[in-house]
């Protein structure tokens, strides 16, 4: 299971739309550095985008330190401006992926910005009980926002049969119509089965 270190005080990152990943990754790979329990906050599907292209980074970054993480989404009610509003947290821990991953065009869930979370949450959900693992994919903010929204969901789904999971988001590039894009695609495991626990301790 992957576990908090409640002795140490949690670092919120607030992530807006017109955030650049780029800084924000910075600012994420220190809190890790540092140990610090760490979540990346967004309201809506620009922020939800430039909250995931930043943890995406953060791991490539990491990654050549020989240090990994992954995310787990999870949603939260704020208030703002004496509202209450649905906000999308991102709970980074340190976990490796330990087995190789079949991200073949037929294994991938593609996600659009037509997709209901719902309907990602129920094939997240059959995917991950019958294989363990999953792929899904979002090309787009609104297309990211319905995919993060069907992970939380997701999540919460198989956490009534104690199972959790934990998402490694990454870049993918590929060919579409004769130009190059770029796609967010999450690696979701059942952290029980192909995930180690990095969780505690400093680098």
């Amino acid at each position: 299971m992957l576990e908090k270190e409640p002795d140490k005080k949690l670092s919120v990152i607030k992530v807006s739309a017109t955030s650049r990943h780029t800084v924000t990754a910075m600012v994420i790979q220190d809190a890790v550095k540092m140990g610090m329990p760490t979540e990346v906050q967004t309201i809506g599907a620009s922020a939800c985008n430039q909250g995931i292209k930043s943890i995406a980074l953060t791991r490539r970054l990491l990654e050549e330190k020989d240090i990994h993480i992954g995310c787990v989404p999870h949603f939260v009610k704020i208030e703002v401006d004496g509202q209450e509003r649905t906000a999308v947290r991102f709970s980074v821990v340190r976990a490796k992926l330990e087995s190789k991953v079949d991200e073949s065009e037929d294994s991938i869930l593609k996600i659009s910005a037509m997709s209901r979370a719902t309907a990602v949450a129920g094939a997240l959900t059959k995917a991950i009980k019958k294989n363990k693992i999953a792929v899904v994919q979002s090309l787009g903010s609104s297309a990211t926002y319905q995919a993060v929204k069907g992970l939380a969901l997701g999540a919460e789904y198989l956490k009534k049969d104690g199972i959790e999971i934990v998402s490694f988001p990454i870049f993918r590039d590929f060919d579409l119509d004769g130009m190059q894009r770029t796609a967010v695609r999450f690696i979701v495991a059942n952290t029980d089965s192909v995930v180690k626990d990095f969780s505690s301790g400093n680098e």
